[in-house]
């Protein structure tokens, strides 16, 4: 809105006919004196006439007043009124002045205040400035005498108030804040009005507005001709240019609005005008240009010289071009829309302060094949695009902005381009070509991308820089088909809302990448790899959508899948070629994860690490992505590995829960062998190899789903380490019963023990305690797979899981360990041991450790082969000096052997007499034996693994040995430490609960 400085009840200078251009009579102007008054054309200063008076007498002043062109004057404060009129004689001299009249004298004072001026056949500007009295309406007077020429002719005459005592003379500035719209073909700008120089302003009053709709852009200062008021119909000849029409004149207002209909382009220049009637220089008049083609077709707007502007217009659909070594030049404070495309094939500056916004759906695209002409800096809302061509290594300047949809397309390029850290794309982002050099992000810094990315060419992403993707409605898709695969650093994908990460290229990740909570990344449907290098982890806190995406771990360390909840892949490649040791190879779980098509282990593996790696029913496992069916799978199972999934930890220890899943097989399901490629990471020697897969097919009734959870380097309850296999495989499935399975073990050599005869084996199950199946029921060969020191062995009809080995033993072993304890009888430790039967056992052999681990043998007991339970005892007659022993007692059967869970011994200030049976716990009863020990008060606390106490019991022994019944807390499973403490001794008895 232009709103004047001084608000004061100016008068409507058309209404009241100050310039004499509406009215074809001068009835509002009243003559006294001598002479004739009429409207004339002659002499004009502007509009269409002048007030001419001939018949000037030498002797009185003629005077002419009008009434209607009035002022009133505010009732308090202190004012000064002016007039200002034009005199211009026709030919000789005359005598001029100018007065006001008020009510109470309407002709105005006889002899003019104002001084009198002699004036020619030139216009001249009269004025005369008064105090002004409260409340009281003035008017203008114009007085005439004859000085050698009896006419004179006025026009363009105007009364103002002001605070100020002397007149006007000085033009305001130009208007400044331009805003500009279309609606159809109709153009609507605003702008705040200039501010009105020098010291005895008068305050902005109106403004004129010019037009040109020549094809060019106009260019140059246009002087208005000294004219100082204007008639909206009139064709005005600006100091060169002819083709200036005026369009508006008139009162500051807030909108000027133009139809340009028909119009493809318009020039317009802005010159405000103040109280006193000065008009702004033509240096600062205000320019504006419009392109707006109704047709459709787009403007071209050549421009071939140095223009300056204070307002650009494109509408939507047209083009502005800047043709070559021509500039335009946005003045200070400039303000520009583009709602259609800038083509700036020369230069396009951009003045102190000025703005230039470009608008939804418009286009700037920047030719930078001159050297160093920058980008403009402008203001670039939703939807706008900047496209930068033709760069051929000249430095230029402009990135630090906020751009929003920004495309790179540069086919000469040959160097590396870098953006500065300020940089910042706010919508889509697309490199369609970098020659053969790359666009480029600094090192250390970060970005944030919040629309598409279309990478079609080369770009860097510093492996130091931080990288977020955060669009946060619709789908953020990362896409492009040629270049080399873009290497972001420091990655996040961090959309919120309905927004989400769509890959459709492939892209790398070198240092970290996080999908970070509430966020969502879409594998794509097109196949793109999202390769995890360097050593970046998978870090998953949001939501992973597969697709038929790909995610590759290919870099140079052990890496991590992990996050708040399970993540499913549709294909996982492990290929850490750039690893120099195999076991460093490893991708370790830190959450449960599934595979839906192909997990392929290239070059390395998977380590479970207590947690669940599911394969869904049609999942297979190969060593290349080229191998895609049940056939493959298989192949690579028989086949020795380097790359498998490892059932353990990063420390290679072997864990008891999570594992390798398969789901869905038997009937429905898969009815196929299926593999799982296990193994475990950190051999007994460097020749060792670690593959030891199984293989499972359900032929029962009920499809189920079956794990493989962990191998551990011990045999299963109920098999001789000596005659088997000394490995336990642990099988586990879903839902018990309805499973009837067909198992193929695979081992090594230095798995064997050291009377397992690999031509004469079956593989066995064993439910915790015994062996209860074997399949075949007679011996037969191993098979040997990839190398002599890789075997398997394959066995039929097992309906009861985990664990399972291999065994030379030719029947199910039925001796069973009721409780194994020992304690001290004469200070000599004192081993006892129950079984429920022993008719195959010929021999028991008694073997003492100090570290649990390495066991000798001390002796040997023969069996009475009874069929009901006997009760045995060995005594260690040549204990060693070792604080803690332990004991095993080994059942040497006709066919194998069985050896029984180990006890400990600790003994305490040379004093021990401490015995608990059975263990394993059975009923959770447990007896407590007490031999030689001092009387006193004593104490049992049952602790478990974590120590966390579980129970505690208190009781006063007598000094005579003595058995005490503990009755464990139900809930308690598992293994557990019973603490026994008295006044001489204190010993801790690893117990298994069942």
């Amino acid at each position: 809105m232009i709103v004047p400085q001084l608000v004061l009840a100016q008068p409507d200078l058309l209404q009241a006919n100050p310039g004499f251009e509406n009215a074809s009579t001068m009835a509002n102007w009243v003559r006294t004196g001598t002479g004739t008054n009429s409207r004339t054309g002659t002499g004009r200063r502007s509009g269409a006439a002048a007030l001419q008076i001939t018949g000037l007498s030498a002797a009185a002043f003629t005077t002419v007043h009008n009434v209607q062109h009035s002022i009133t004057v505010p009732a308090t404060g202190t004012y000064f009124l002016t007039v200002v009129a034009y005199a211009r004689g026709a030919g000789n001299t005359v005598s001029v002045a100018v007065d006001a009249g008020t009510t109470a004298d309407v002709d105005g004072p006889a002899a003019p205040g104002g001084t009198l001026q002699n004036i020619g056949n030139t216009s001249t500007r009269i004025s005369y400035t008064q105090p002004a009295v409260n409340g009281t309406t003035y008017h203008p007077v114009l007085y005439a005498r004859s000085n050698g020429n009896t006419t004179v002719r006025w026009d363009d005459v105007h009364i103002y108030l002001s605070t100020n005592n002397a007149a006007d003379i000085t033009a305001p500035a130009a208007p400044t804040a331009f805003t500009t719209s279309m609606s159809g073909s109709v153009l609507s700008f605003n702008f705040s009005q200039g501010n009105d120089n020098a010291t005895n302003r008068s305050g902005i009053a109106g403004v004129t507005i010019l037009r040109n709709t020549g094809a060019q852009l106009l260019n140059g200062n246009v002087t208005l001709n000294g004219q100082t008021h204007y008639n909206a119909n009139t064709q005005i000849g600006p100091a060169v240019i002819s083709s200036y029409t005026v369009v508006y004149n008139g009162p500051a207002v807030g909108t000027f609005s133009n139809d340009l209909t028909g119009i493809n382009n318009a020039s317009y220049l802005i010159y405000m005008r103040d109280s006193a009637l000065n008009y702004t220089a033509a240096s600062g008049a205000a320019r504006l240009f419009v392109v707006n083609n109704v047709s459709g077709i787009a403007a071209v707007s050549n421009q071939a010289s140095n223009t300056s502007l204070d307002g650009l217009y494109v509408a939507a659909g047209d083009t502005f071009i800047i043709s070559n070594n021509s500039t335009v030049t946005l003045r200070a404070g400039a303000n520009c829309q583009i709602d259609g495309a800038i083509r700036v094939n020369g230069r396009l500056n951009s003045g102190a302060a000025s703005r230039i916004t470009f608008k939804n759906g418009s286009v700037m695209q920047h030719n930078a094949s001159a050297a160093a002409i920058p980008l403009v800096t402008a203001t670039w809302q939703s939807g706008s695009t900047c496209s930068v061509t033709g760069y051929t290594n000249a430095v230029f300047a402009g990135f630090t902005q906020n751009f929003h949809h920004f495309i790179w397309n540069c086919a000469a390029q040959t160097n590396t381009f870098t953006v500065p850290a300020t940089f910042n794309v706010l919508g889509n982002l697309a490199v369609n070509n970098s020659g053969t050099g790359a666009l480029a992000f600094p090192a250390g810094t970060s970005y944030s991308f919040r629309g598409n990315m279309v990478l079609n060419d080369d770009v860097i992403f510093n492996a130091t820089g931080t990288y977020r993707f955060i669009g946060n409605t619709g789908v953020q898709t990362i896409s492009g088909s040629t270049g080399t695969t873009p290497v972001f650093g420091n990655l996040a994908i961090a959309t919120s809302g309905s927004g989400s990460v769509e890959l459709a290229r492939d892209i790398a990740v070198q240092t970290t990448f996080a999908i970070n909570s509430g966020a969502v990344l879409n594998g794509g449907s097109n196949g793109s790899s999202l390769i995890i290098a360097g050593d970046a982890n998978f870090d998953n806190n949001g939501t992973y959508t597969a697709g038929n995406g790909k995610v590759v771990f290919n870099g140079n360390a052990n890496r991590k899948i992990r996050g708040t909840s399970a993540t499913r892949f549709n294909r996982l490649i492990v290929n850490n070629s750039s690893v120099a040791g195999l076991s460093d190879r490893f991708v370790t779980l830190e959450s449960n994860a599934s595979v839906g098509n192909l997990l392929v282990l290239q070059t390395g593996g998977v380590r479970t690490n207590g947690r669940t790696l599911t394969m869904e029913q049609t999942a297979i496992i190969t060593g290349s992505e080229l191998q895609t069916t049940v056939t493959d799978e298989q192949n690579y199972c028989n086949t020795d590995r380097t790359s498998f999934v490892a059932l353990c930890n990063e420390a290679g220890v072997p864990q008891t829960t999570g594992g390798l899943r398969r789901l869905n097989m038997g009937p429905g399901g898969r009815t196929t062998l299926a593999a799982f490629t296990v193994g475990f990471t950190t051999p007994a020697s460097i020749a060792q190899t670690n593959f030891t897969p199984v293989m499972i097919q359900n032929q029962g009734a009920v499809a189920d789903n079956y794990t493989v959870r962990s191998i551990t380097p011990d045999s299963p309850p109920g098999t001789s380490s000596g005659s088997s296999v000394d490995y336990s495989y642990n099988l586990l499935e879903d839902v018990p019963g309805g499973s009837n399975c067909i198992v193929r073990l695979y081992w090594h050599e230095y798995m064997e023990g050291i009377v397992f005869d690999q031509s004469w084996c079956a593989v066995v199950h064993s439910n915790g305690t015994i062996v209860d199946y074997f399949s075949p029921n007679f011996q037969s060969p191993a098979t040997a797979t990839n190398t002599p020191a890789f075997w398997s062995k394959q066995g039929i009809g097992f309906q009861n899981f985990s664990p399972f080995s291999v065994s030379s033993s030719s029947s199910i072993l039925p001796i069973v360990f009721e409780f194994v304890q020992v304690g001290l009888q004469q200070q000599q430790p004192v081993i006892q041991w129950r079984v429920s039967s022993d008719e195959e056992v010929k021999y028991y052999q008694i073997e003492r450790s100090t570290d649990g681990v390495h066991f000798t043998a001390i002796g040997q007991v023969n069996a009475y082969r009874n069929r009901t339970a006997t009760t045995y005892q060995f005594s260690d007659v040549q204990p060693t000096s070792a604080a803690s022993l332990y004991y095993r007692v080994i059942a040497v059967e006709v066919n194998g052997s069985t050896i029984s869970k180990q006890v400990m011994l600790r003994k305490a200030s040379g004093l021990s007499g401490i015995s608990v049976y059975p263990n394993p716990v059975v009923n959770h009863t447990a007896w407590v034996q007490l031999q030689q020990q001092p009387a006193g008060k004593y104490s049992a606390i049952l602790i478990d693994a974590s120590g966390r106490q579980l129970a505690l019991w208190t009781w006063h022994h007598a000094g005579v040995s003595a058995t005490s019944a503990f009755s464990m807390p139900a809930a308690v499973k598992g293994v557990a430490y019973l603490t026994i403490s008295g006044p001489q001794t204190q010993q801790t008895i690893r117990l298994l609960i069942q």
